[in-house]
C-alpha cells in the first residue's frame, strides 16, 4: 500500500513543471558538451607515412618491379578526424599499404603495363575516428617479366697485325658463341649482341683472351650500349684470334700436246694472274713453290682452228692450309693463242744485201731478191725488215759468174722460208776485164759449199790465180 503511494507521489513530481525540466536538461547537456570541447576537442590530423609493401615475397624471381625502389620510400599522407585524445592515440599506429600478393599484380607482370593500386590505411580505426582522405590514393607499379635470351657475341678488333699478317674475321673463334643475358623483357628484347674488344696491334701470331662481364659491352639494335643494373650476363667468354703469314705464288703456264689442224699453229699461252696473294700458318708459306698448271688436253688442240680460254681454280693447287687472300681472284685464265698458217712474199732490195769481203774486181749482179716466207700470221706480220748478207773474203772464186748464198735476218725462227735459199749473183773479172753487159746465167752445179759457178771462157787454163788449175781447184776445196 505505501508503494502504491510512492509510486503515485513521483507521477505527481514529474507531472509539474514539465517545461522546467526539460530546459534544465538542455542546460546540463550544453555544459557538458561545453566542457568537453573544452578539454578533448575534435581535431582533424594529416599524417605523413611511408608507404608499406606488404608480402615482397610474391614477386619471385620471374617478376620485375622496375620503381620498387622508389615505391618503398613513397610518402603518403592520410587524413583523420576525431577528438583530440582519440587521434592522438591512433597517431603513431597510422600507415598505409599496398599488397604485392594480387593476382592483378602478377597478370600485370606477364603482360609487362603498369598497374595502378589502391593504397589501404593501416591502423586501429574506432567508431570515433573518421577517414577524410588518403593521397595520393593509388600508386604506379611498373611491372615487367624477367626473361633470358642466348645474344651473340662479335669480337671488334683494336688496331692492325704486322704487315706482312693478317687476321680473317670469318675465322674468329669464340667459345661459346652466345652468351646467356637475363633481365626485365623490355630491356632484353631491344639487345641485339655483346661486343667483345681483341687488341691485335702488331701481332705476329694467334691470340687467346677470356673475358668475363667487365669486358663485355652490351648493345642494342641500333648499337647503344644497353646501361641497366637489372641486366646481367651469365659466364665467360674464350676469343681465339688466328693469325695467318702473307705470301705469294708464281703461276706457271700449262703444257700441252699435239698440233692444231693443217694450216693452224699455236701462237702463244696467256695467263692472267701470274702470282697470287696466299696466306697461312708460317710453315706452309715458307714451303711454296711455283704452281704449274695441268696440262691442256690433246684433243683441245688438235681441233682448234681459233683462239680460246681455259679456267683454270687455282685453290685447287694450292697447299693444305694457304688459302686466297682475295677470293675473288681465285681463276687463273689461260688463253691458247690459234692462228692460221699464212704465206707472203717479200721483196728485198739490194740496198738491205750485206756483202762482206767483196773483192775489187767483183761485181754484184742481183738488183733485189724476192722472198717466200710461210708461218703464223702474227709471226709473219711482224716480219718488217729483212736484211741478206753473205762475206766474200775467204771464198777465192775463180774468174766468171757465181751464185753465193745469202743468209737471211729479221725473220723469226717460228717462219719458214718457201722455195730455194737466196742466191746472190756475183761476176769475178779478170784483171783488166769489164764484165760484159749480158752475162748467161752459170749452170746449176753448186760445189761441195753450195756455190754455184762457171769459169769465164777466157779464163786461162792455169787458173784465175797462175799455176795449174789442179792447184787451185785444191786451194778452192780448201776453203
Amino acid at each position: 500500500m505505501m508503494m502504491k503511494k510512492m509510486l503515485t507521489k513521483l507521477k505527481t513530481d514529474l507531472a509539474r513543471n514539465t517545461p522546467w525540466k526539460i530546459a534544465a536538461f538542455l542546460l546540463a547537456f550544453a555544459l557538458w558538451f561545453l566542457i568537453m570541447n573544452i578539454t578533448d576537442p575534435i581535431l582533424t590530423l594529416n599524417v605523413p607515412v611511408t608507404l608499406q609493401l606488404r608480402n615482397e615475397e610474391a614477386l619471385d624471381d620471374s617478376i620485375h618491379l622496375e620503381n620498387i625502389n622508389a615505391l618503398r620510400y613513397q610518402q603518403i599522407r592520410i587524413r583523420v578526424r576525431g577528438s583530440s585524445s582519440d587521434v592522438e592515440e591512433l597517431r603513431n599506429s597510422l600507415g598505409a599499404y599496398i599488397d604485392l600478393s594480387t593476382s592483378d599484380i602478377i597478370n600485370a607482370a606477364e603482360e609487362g603495363v603498369v598497374l595502378n593500386v589502391v593504397v589501404q590505411p593501416a591502423g586501429d580505426f574506432g567508431d570515433d575516428i573518421e577517414l577524410v582522405s588518403i593521397s595520393p590514393a593509388s600508386v604506379s607499379l611498373h611491372l615487367d617479366k624477367i626473361e633470358t635470351r642466348q645474344i651473340p657475341i662479335d669480337v671488334e678488333m683494336i688496331g692492325e697485325v704486322d704487315v706482312n699478317h693478317l687476321v680473317l674475321y670469318d675465322d674468329i673463334d669464340i667459345m661459346p658463341p652466345t652468351l646467356p643475358v637475363t633481365g626485365p623483357r623490355s630491356i632484353v628484347g631491344d639487345i641485339e649482341r655483346l661486343a667483345i674488344e681483341m687488341d691485335i696491334e702488331g701481332l705476329t701470331a694467334s691470340a687467346r683472351a677470356t673475358k668475363t662481364r667487365g669486358d663485355i659491352t652490351i648493345l642494342d639494335g641500333a648499337g647503344r650500349e644497353v646501361l641497366s643494373h637489372y641486366v646481367g650476363i651469365g659466364g665467360t667468354a674464350i676469343v681465339q684470334v688466328p693469325v695467318y703469314r702473307r705470301g705469294s705464288i708464281a703461276i706457271l703456264s700449262p703444257e700441252y700436246e699435239g698440233t692444231p689442224p693443217v694450216g693452224f699453229g699455236v701462237y702463244d699461252i696467256e695467263w692472267y694472274p701470274r702470282t697470287i696473294a696466299v696466306a697461312g700458318p708460317e710453315e706452309a708459306i715458307q714451303a711454296l713453290i711455283p704452281i704449274r698448271l695441268s696440262p691442256i688436253a690433246a684433243d683441245l688442240i688438235t681441233a682448234a682452228t681459233d683462239t680460246f680460254n681455259l679456267p683454270y681454280d687455282i685453290r685447287h693447287y694450292l697447299p693444305d692450309g694457304v688459302f686466297l687472300i682475295e677470293d675473288d681472284r681465285g681463276n687463273v685464265n689461260v688463253e691458247v693463242l690459234v692462228e692460221p698458217v699464212i704465206t707472203r712474199e717479200f721483196v728485198i732490195p739490194r740496198a738491205r744485201f750485206q756483202v762482206f769481203g767483196l773483192p775489187h774486181n767483183t761485181t754484184v749482179l742481183t738488183d733485189e731478191i724476192t722472198l717466200t716466207v710461210s708461218g703464223l700470221e702474227t709471226i709473219v706480220d711482224g716480219i718488217t725488215n729483212i736484211t741478206l748478207a753473205a762475206s766474200l773474203g775467204n771464198l777465192n772464186l775463180p774468174y766468171g759468174r757465181h751464185n753465193v748464198p745469202l743468209n737471211p735476218s729479221g725473220i723469226s725462227g717460228r717462219a719458214t722460208i718457201v722455195g730455194p735459199p737466196p742466191m746472190l749473183t756475183i761476176y769475178v773479172a779478170a784483171p783488166g776485164e769489164e764484165p760484159p753487159l749480158d752475162i748467161p746465167e752459170p749452170p746449176e752445179n753448186p760445189d761441195e759449199n753450195g756455190y754455184e759457178n762457171e769459169p769465164y771462157e777466157d779464163e786461162p787454163a792455169d787458173g784465175a790465180n797462175g799455176g795449174s788449175g789442179e792447184e787451185d781447184e785444191e786451194d778452192y776445196d780448201e776453203d
